[in-house]
This record gives C-alpha cells, sequence and structure tokens, in this order.
C-alpha cells in the first residue's frame, strides 16, 4: 500500500445546499442540479406558463457538465435551448432516474441546442455540456413552445400535410413493430414518412448515416412537432417515446446537416427500455446493475497496485474494484497499439464519479479522485465509440500518512 502526505489545507463546507441547487437530484449526471428559476416552486412549469419562458446563464468546465432541473405537473409541450456566443452546446434531458428523454446538438443554429417535446409529469434534468468536452459560458431556457424561443433557428420541417409524406407501411404499423420497419432514401427523395399507429403505444424512431449527419423529426396527427433529435448516437439520430401515443396518424421529418442527396436508413419499431438502458451501459453513459443482468468483472478487493489488459469489442468493458479504506484512487488507461483510452468511474449506485479520455499531451485516460471505503465501477472503452484495440488498465490506491 502506498502513502502520500496531503499538505495541510482546511475546507469547510455547508451542511445545506447552496441556494438553487439541489443536491439529491443529478438524474444520474454525477453533477449536482440547479434550479432553474433558483428553487423547486419556482421551477414549476405551472409559474412559467403565463409569465414567460425561464432563462438560467450557466459555466461549462472543460470535460464537465451543467445541470439544470425543472418539474412538471401536467402533460405539455415544452421547448429546452442552450445557447453560447464562443462554445458549440449540446444537450442532453433526462429524467430524475437517468433515463435519456432527448439530446441535440445544432438543432438552434449557429452551434446552439434546442430540444422541442411533449413531457408528462415529474422532475427533469436539463444537461449542457460542450462539444468535444470544450468549456462554455453560455445560457439554458426552458419554455413552452409557444412562447418565444431563445435560438434563431427557424429552419426545422413542419409536417402541415400527410399527403406528401412516404408511407411506411400499407396499413396500420402496429403488428410490425416488434420486428421494426426500414427504409432508405436522402432527403431530396423523401424528407417526410407517415405511418398509422391503431392502438396506442410507446415507439422508438432512428435515422443513420453519420455522413448525412441526419436530424429527426416526429410530429402528431396535427401537424405539431412532438420531439426532434440530432447525434444521438455519434451524428445519427434517434428518438424514444416511451409514453404510449395515442392512436392516429403521425408523420417523420428528416433533414441532413451535411448532404441531403445521401440516403439515410429510417427504422421505427417498438420501445424496449431495458434495450435502450443496455445501450447507454455499453457506450459507458450510465453503470450497469451489480445484479449479473449485465456483464461485470470482479476484480476483488485492491490493493496497492493493480492492472489488466483490456481487449475492447466494440462496447465499454465494465470492472468492479473493493476498495477497503479511504485514499486516493488514481486509474490509467494506457492505449496499447492505436487505441484511445476512454475511462469513467462510478459508485456501487449509479453516480457517475469521473470520466477522462486524453490526459497530458497524449491519448491516454487519467483518473484521481478521493474515494471511500465501498465497491466502485470502472468502465474502460474507446473515446471514438465502437472502437476495438488493447487498454493497459492500471489502478492505484493511496492513503495519507498517519
Amino acid at each position: 500500500m502506498k502513502r502520500i502526505f496531503w499538505n495541510s489545507v482546511i475546507v469547510v463546507a455547508s451542511l445545506l445546499p447552496a441556494s438553487g441547487y439541489a443536491q439529491a437530484i443529478d438524474c444520474n449526471s454525477g453533477v449536482d442540479g440547479e434550479w432553474i428559476a433558483g428553487d423547486q416552486i419556482s421551477s414549476n412549469a405551472i409559474s412559467f406558463m403565463d409569465t414567460g419562458p425561464v432563462d438560467l446563464n450557466i459555466v461549462v468546465p472543460a470535460n464537465g457538465s451543467h445541470v439544470a432541473l425543472f418539474e412538471v405537473e401536467g402533460t405539455d409541450s415544452f421547448r429546452i435551448e442552450a445557447i453560447s456566443e464562443y462554445g458549440d452546446t449540446v444537450l442532453e434531458l433526462r429524467n430524475e432516474n437517468g433515463l435519456r428523454i432527448a439530446e441535440d446538438d445544432d438543432s438552434g443554429g449557429n452551434g446552439n441546442a434546442r430540444i422541442e417535446t411533449i413531457l408528462d409529469p415529474g422532475i427533469y434534468c436539463v444537461v449542457t455540456t460542450g462539444y468535444d468536452g470544450t468549456a462554455l459560458e453560455g445560457q439554458v431556457r426552458v419554455g413552452m413552445q409557444s412562447q418565444e424561443p431563445l435560438s434563431t433557428d427557424t429552419s426545422s420541417p413542419y409536417c402541415d400535410t400527410m399527403t406528401s409524406a412516404v408511407a411506411l407501411a400499407d396499413g396500420a404499423v402496429d403488428a410490425m413493430l416488434s420486428d421494426g420497419i426500414t427504409v432508405t432514401g436522402s432527403v431530396d427523395e423523401a424528407p417526410y414518412y407517415r405511418f398509422t399507429l391503431e392502438t396506442a403505444m410507446p415507439i422508438s424512431l432512428s435515422a443513420r448515416n453519420e455522413d448525412a449527419d441526419p436530424v429527426l423529426y416526429l410530429f402528431g396527427p396535427d401537424g405539431t412537432l412532438i420531439m426532434e433529435n440530432d447525434d444521438y448516437d455519434g451524428l445519427d439520430s434517434r428518438i424514444d417515446i416511451s409514453y404510449p401515443l395515442d392512436a392516429g396518424d403521425y408523420c417523420v421529418g428528416l433533414r441532413a446537416l451535411n448532404d441531403t442527396s445521401l440516403p439515410i436508413t429510417v427504422n421505427i419499431f417498438a420501445y424496449d427500455e431495458a434495450a435502450i438502458m443496455a445501450e447507454m451501459y455499453d457506450r459507458a453513459e450510465a453503470a450497469p446493475p451489480m445484479d449479473g443482468t449485465y456483464p461485470i468483472t470482479d476484480l476483488g478487493p485492491l490493493g496497492a497496485r493493480l492492472r489488466n489488459d483490456v481487449t475492447l469489442q466494440g462496447v465499454t468493458s465494465w470492472f468492479s474494484i473493493d476498495v477497503e479504506a479511504s485514499g486516493l484512487l488514481v486509474l490509467e488507461g494506457i492505449a496499447v497499439g492505436d487505441s484511445d483510452p476512454y475511462l469513467v468511474l462510478f459508485d456501487d449506485v449509479g453516480r457517475e464519479l469521473a470520466r477522462n479520455d486524453d490526459s497530458g499531451m497524449g491519448y491516454d485516460s487519467l483518473i484521481a479522485t478521493k474515494v471511500f471505503p465501498g465497491t466502485y465501477l470502472v468502465g474502460v472503452t474507446e473515446a471514438s465509440g465502437g472502437g476495438t484495440g488493447t487498454v493497459r488498465l492500471v489502478v492505484e490506491r493511496y492513503v495519507p500518512a498517519e
């Protein structure tokens, strides 16, 4: 066991959270949420439905995020935006359990992010990051779709008629969604598709071709926007509707941010929350459960030092380690060959403690954080996502000198 001497520093921490912060709610982001209007009561959508949208100035650190909270009491149509004069904002909307509702990068125009969706009652987290982990200062707005937008982009499609949209199937699609429906075409050929639900049911849609950089939209029977997404998985897009959509006719809209002539594959399929969570574990966006339902390699009690070579298979490899005494935990992801390691660290209940891509001048990753006795989850993956190769995982524990 290694020992180090820490300089004597007196830290005085308040027992109560700072004004505006809700330390018990982080939506599995690892960052304490801040009520967008200063407190929970003022951040209830009822309070700004009549008075107008609520804005919050934010600071996002490098490789970090900002989390703004708001509460919804009745189902309604919302617009969530993040802008920055000198940065490229990325938005995630999550429920309080950490399940991602929607994500967007550039739908607000000029590098600004915008999400428009229908939300049911609950507490929601607006997670803002900088593209590629860059630091930024900006502004977040939560309001109704009927209110003034913060961003200026007006290029979102509007499906005002079903007659010009290409049918995804003859008749209702309900019975086909377990296997899924797939069509491929360019935005120039087919900017809109339509489908019919005979019964109320939750659904998922995706649009894939990173070279085209698709943006995906879902419109309701009256032509109004239900949800949009840009860059869910890399540059591909996806929409997950976790609540049952009413029976009726729906329209799918497409944009291509790079090239409108390139083919885009559109899928519509049955919503599967377990599959969505498994994909989040695969991409190191959330910690998997430790109940045996997802593969986690137990590395056992951590002594002074542990080394393990990880062969990447296109998804995150997860490991658990047991820390028996408080101290400093140092993790390194060292590239073996051409790999670009990416590390993430969670505690045993799924709270994110740290993540890192490139440390120093190279592509190796480094995490150093203070820990207490307990079990921790380490995710090892490739920075570009889906990559293969070998990463040497080195874990060391330091304890303060007595």
